[in-house]
C-alpha cells in the first residue's frame, strides 16, 4: 500500500484555516499539518526555558516568546510554532500569514518521542535558512540531553 499524496494549499488558504480553526498547524511547502499537543513534561520544560531566559534578556534588545508565536521561513514556505523563540531587535512580521515573525535569533524545541527526529533533522534544515538565526537548541524531555546548533558565519557546523 502506498501513501496517498497530501493535498496542497496556497499560503493565503493556510492563513484562513489557521485563523478560523483556533488550532495550530504547520505549513510545509503547501501541505498543512496539524501540530500535536504537548504533554505536561514537555510544557514544563518549555515554560522553564521561558522563565530562565526572561530575566537574562531583561533590559536588552532580546525578547522571549512561548509556543504561540509562529515563525516563518518564507524562502522555504515553512511556517511553524517553535516551543520557545528569542527575537532580538524589532519584530519583522510577515504580511501573510499575519502574526508571523520572520527574524528569530534563537529557537528552542523540546523533543517529544513522536517528533524528535523531525525536530533534529527537518526543522533544523528549515530553520538554518533564516538569516537572523544564530542558534537552534534542542532539549530532550526524557533524559538530560541538550544539543546546540550555532551559526559560524554562513555555515552551520555540527552541534556543539
Amino acid at each position: 500500500m502506498t501513501d496517498q499524496p497530501r493535498p496542497t494549499f496556497p499560503l493565503d488558504e493556510y492563513a484562513i484555516i489557521e485563523q478560523m480553526s483556533g488550532l495550530k498547524h504547520e505549513y510545509v511547502a503547501g501541505v498543512i499539518l496539524a501540530m500535536p499537543g504537548a504533554g505536561p513534561v514537555h510544557d514544563r520544560i518549555a515554560g522553564n526555558l521561558v522563565h530562565l531566559l526572561r530575566p537574562q534578556l531583561a533590559g536588552g534588545p532580546g525578547q522571549v516568546f512561548g509556543s504561540d508565536v509562529r515563525i516563518g521561513v518564507t524562502a522555504a514556505a515553512f511556517y511553524t510554532y517553535p516551543d520557545v523563540s528569542v527575537i532580538c531587535g524589532a519584530l519583522a512580521a510577515a504580511d501573510m500569514p499575519r502574526h508571523t515573525v520572520l527574524n528569530p535569533t534563537v529557537l528552542f524545541e523540546v523533543l517529544s518521542p513522536s517528533t524528535a527526529d523531525y525536530d533534529r533533522v527537518t526543522k533544523l534544515a528549515y530553520y538554518t535558512q533564516l538569516p537572523s538565526l544564530v542558534a537552534y537548541v534542542l532539549v530532550a524531555q526524557d533524559r538530560r540531553w541538550v544539543a546546540v546548533h550555532t551559526r559560524a558565519g554562513a555555515a552551520w557546523p555540527a552541534s556543539s
